[in-house]
């Protein structure tokens, strides 16, 4: 079963987890939207306890929602049900993992960026970051996608297809098929639907090096929008 957010984001985090347990010859039961600003999850608890799936799905946007979802899982002992717990990056968002802390510890999620990833472009990312904003401050997806934005905007307009003077129409076909090295992983721009091709990766929370990171232990390369 899940629970998810009630609004657009929410939804489709819903219809998606629905297909694919669905194609991959699983059941779903309850399926439960939470308003959004929810902070007090008891009533939806009791109500897990009373359905004790085999796991429960949750997408909540990132900040106050998933650290108090966490906070109520933990004080009303859903561990010890044996329910296993699973979500998307967005529960265990980097700018807000250390407050979080053992809230999510072995929480297991999906997302395309962790501040952990190894790969050089992401040290250089995070080192550059940490230089300029210190260490109490690390980035988290919505950086590493301002980061990426502007890094396509470059190469685009340094392409062979924007020579002879940068036009809207002449970006739009640099943009397409582009590819960039990001601090996420290799990604492109699909040529015909204009959207992002990139790896998703499955993360466990771990305390590493006295930090709470998302440690990715498997990949899901060249992954596109499946509602495009």
């Amino acid at each position: 079963m899940h629970v998810v957010a009630d609004y657009a984001s929410g939804v489709d985090a819903e219809s998606a987890f629905v297909s694919g347990i669905t194609a991959g010859g699983g059941r779903v039961g309850a399926m439960l939207r939470v308003p959004l600003a929810t902070l007090d999850y008891s009533a939806y608890m009791l109500r897990l306890r009373e359905l004790k799936p085999q796991a429960v799905f949750f997408f909540l946007p990132s900040g106050q929602m998933p650290a108090s979802f966490l906070k109520f899982w933990r004080d009303r002992g859903m561990a010890d049900t044996g329910i296993r717990l699973l979500s998307t990056g967005d529960a265990t968002d980097d700018n807000y993992l250390q407050g979080v802390g053992e809230l999510a510890d072995g929480l297991v999620t999906s997302h395309h960026y962790s501040f952990a990833h190894e790969s050089p472009a992401n040290r250089r990312f995070t080192g550059v970051f940490e230089t300029e904003y210190g260490s109490h401050l690390r980035p988290g997806y919505f950086a590493v996608a301002a980061h990426d934005a502007l890094a396509a905007i470059d190469a685009a307009m340094s392409s062979p297809a924007a020579r002879g003077g940068v036009s809207g129409e002449r970006l739009v076909d640099a943009f397409r098929g582009l590819k960039l090295d990001s601090p996420r992983g290799p990604v492109e721009i699909d040529a015909h639907t204009r959207d992002i091709v990139q790896t998703v990766y499955i993360r466990r929370v771990e305390r590493r090096d006295g930090r709470w990171v998302n440690r990715e232990f498997e990949r899901f390369e060249r992954v596109r929008d499946p509602g495009v």
